[in-house]
């Protein structure tokens, strides 16, 4: 197990990393682990599969990408953050698994990663967080064996509208949207996931929106993590004032428990390599 290639970490990104951004990701990831797991076994996860973890945060996916690989296989969980890393690595090493590497790399600035490496590529909210989404595919594509797959999932975010406060709902994700925008990313980027893969050059490119209902109290929880990352950088871009942050989590806070109230949206990209 190695933790390779150190360099200085993502500038736009603007959510925690490491463990002050762990319980959201562990909230999140709760909330759509079962598609993610039954997407990565009909397109092939299985004993023996050389597997990379492109962003792979807190390591949620690499433990259980690590498992089904098995002592035959390999997974390679890259992350430009070190923080997260750490975390991975400590989470992949209490589970008993010895099949991960972990490299500390941007992707698109990486001139070492072995090419044509991968039968499986996974990631996960990756494209979101990146100014230039086209330049990650087509560094992917150079990853993958021929007849090898990607399977990404990414946010639309703003999709739906709320059934409670609808307006102030609408305004926290617009304020979200805003940010991101300001950073010269897209948090709506699973609307043109499939044309990405398209003009890169993989065949058999489908993609799917997959709507998930969380229980509300979770969903809150969610709700309120996010604003509680992304609030002070909000403010310094001047898309928020304190005091609309303050109404917006009290009203996340006064939502009822007893039925969701927005469903959270993705998409899956699925593209294969010829």
């Amino acid at each position: 197990m190695q933790l390779e290639n150190i360099q200085d970490g993502s500038t736009v990104y603007v959510l925690k990393t490491g463990d002050a951004g762990a319980k959201r990701l562990e909230l999140q990831h709760g909330m759509m682990n079962q598609h993610s797991y039954d997407r990565l076994q009909k397109e092939g996860l299985s004993k023996g599969k050389i597997v990379w973890d492109i962003g792979c945060g807190n390591g949620l996916m690499t433990a259980y990408l690590a498992r089904k690989v098995g002592e035959t296989g390999h997974v390679y969980a890259l992350d430009i953050s070190e923080d997260q890393l750490r975390l991975a690595k400590e989470r992949v090493e209490s589970e008993g698994f010895n099949n991960v590497t972990f490299v500390k790399e941007d992707i698109t600035c990486a001139t070492s990663l072995p090419r044509e490496s991968a039968d499986i590529i996974y990631s996960r909210y990756l494209l979101t967080h990146v100014q230039n989404p086209a330049s990650v595919v087509e560094a992917m594509k150079n990853l993958l064996k021929p007849g090898g797959v990607v399977i990404n999932q990414e946010s639309i975010l703003g999709a739906h509208q709320s059934s409670y406060q609808k307006d102030i709902l609408t305004d926290i994700l617009n304020a979200r949207i805003a940010l991101s925008k300001s950073r010269g990313l897209d948090y709506s980027v699973g609307n043109r996931l499939k044309s990405l893969y398209e003009q890169a050059g993989f065949s058999k490119v489908s993609s799917e929106i997959i709507d998930v209902f969380p229980c509300a109290k979770d969903l809150k929880f969610l709700f309120l993590m996010h604003i509680d990352e992304w609030k002070n950088k909000a403010i310094e871009a001047q898309i928020a004032t304190s005091e609309q942050i303050s109404l917006w989590k009290e009203t996340i806070q006064s939502a009822p428990e007893d039925q969701p109230f927005l469903p959270v949206s993705f998409v899956y990209a699925i593209a294969r390599k010829t």
